[in-house]
């Protein structure tokens, strides 16, 4: 749902004579936090952070860790701070107090189950196989009789392009994906660009 109106925003910023050039004219306080949190996603979702962690060594020495003790929710500060970091960093920027107030809620639900999004009973309605590839992933638990925090989890079915689960902070940074997605392909006011050809002017 959050591509799908990112994708949208763009469409509408596009369709209201903006331009993907105007893109290099926006400017972003520490955008690496960005990629820091992507990679640790990547990592995460991946299953070979866990796997590592969880197998033992090649001479039959014992796992660094056991299923008690992995850090799932280190794992899960390591892929949400840098990004809420970013988000506070450019907040003023169009949608992004909606993404940063979805993440919280989502982050909260999240660290509020051990690293793992709950999801809801609906779940069931997408068939066994759905429900047992949320129990085989890194990411989620199967919750159908409810979890810490569980209002803000993945309880909504929804069907797009295909069918999953969304939570109330997933409406949120929806929202903010498309009035951001909107504001990347704007076109700068002249007056805008007058004032940064100015400053790049004076830096020269």
């Amino acid at each position: 749902m959050i591509l799908e109106a990112a994708l949208l925003g763009l469409l509408v910023g596009l369709f209201a004579k903006g331009s993907f050039r105007s893109i290099a004219h926006k400017r972003f306080r520490h955008l690496w936090l960005v990629f820091v949190s992507i990679a640790a996603q990547v990592a995460v979702s991946s299953g070979g952070v866990e796997r590592f962690l969880l197998s033992p060594g090649a001479d039959g020495s014992p796992p660094l860790l056991t299923d008690e003790t992995l850090p799932l929710v280190g794992f899960a500060l390591l892929r949400y701070v840098p990004l809420a970091l970013f988000l506070l960093l450019n907040v003023a920027k169009p949608g992004l107090r909606l993404v940063l107030a979805g993440s919280v809620l989502n982050a909260a639900v999240i660290l509020a189950n051990g690293g793992r999004m709950p999801v809801g009973p609906a779940l069931a309605r997408y068939g066994q196989e759905a429900v047992d590839r949320v129990l085989a992933s890194p990411d989620y638990r199967y919750a159908p009789d409810g979890a810490p925090l569980g209002f803000l989890g993945d309880l909504l079915p929804v069907r797009l392009v295909s069918p999953y689960m969304v939570s109330a902070g997933d409406f949120a940074i929806a929202l903010g994906a498309f009035l951001f997605a909107w504001y990347l392909v704007r076109r700068p006011r002249p007056a805008r660009l007058q004032a940064a050809s100015g400053r790049t002017r004076r830096v020269a």
